[in-house]
């Protein structure tokens, strides 16, 4: 315990006597500053007491365990919280700033692409359709087979195309006729004739016209 005291002679000299109460029953004790420090018992109470040092005029007295010292200022706690959004805030946008300084100001954006316009069909015209050669090729005794190929070179989708076929005999003269017709003709495609006769007289064989159904 610790025992609030009297400094009799403020010289200090060694045999000088200090004088302090027990903190037990308020009994004022007599004691040498050689005795200070030291735990003596207390002639009223029996219970011990640490007696206190003395005070030289140039000394404060110490602080009780636990007590805030006189000229100690509270926390500000306004100012700790200020600086711990301050603190934040700055690890939240440096990683910003230190992009921006990275990305170099010279560089172009590139040009937006415009929209391209769809591209116009062109209307349906015989003229996509280009006729190749034919000819008259005998497979069996009696049967004769017209052959040839009509390209379409267009991107439109062709539909029901008749083409019209002259038998001519030996001298060039008209001897008969066939037709050979296909449902479609896709874009850049290839229309493989075939047709039939059996007509003896026929030696060889020519387009005599096409057409397209409306």
């Amino acid at each position: 315990m610790e025992l609030s005291y009297h400094v009799r002679n403020l010289n200090m000299k060694e045999g000088s006597e200090l004088k302090c109460t027990c903190a037990h029953c308020g009994h004022s004790i007599e004691y040498t500053i050689e005795e200070a420090g030291k735990t003596l018992e207390c002639p009223n109470c029996k219970e011990k007491s640490l007696l206190p040092l003395a005070e030289t005029p140039n000394q404060r007295p110490a602080s009780k365990p636990g007590q805030t010292p006189s000229n100690s200022k509270p926390v500000n706690r306004v100012g700790i919280g200020i600086a711990g959004v301050l603190i934040i805030g700055t690890m939240v946008l440096l990683p910003q700033l230190l992009h921006r300084h990275e990305t170099p100001a010279n560089v172009e954006t590139p040009p937006a692409v415009l929209p391209q316009p769809p591209r116009t069909k062109m209307p349906k015209s015989l003229n996509d359709l280009k006729i190749g050669s034919f000819t008259l090729q005998r497979r069996d005794n009696d049967l004769w087979f017209v052959v040839g190929d009509i390209a379409n070179v267009s991107d439109t989708l062709h539909r029901g195309i008749k083409v019209e076929l002259e038998l001519r005999d030996a001298q060039g003269l008209k001897v008969g006729s066939l037709d050979a017709f296909i449902n479609e003709l896709v874009p850049h495609g290839m229309w493989h004739v075939l047709a039939r006769t059996s007509d003896p007289r026929a030696a060889s064989v020519r387009v005599a016209g096409i057409k397209e159904e409306p």
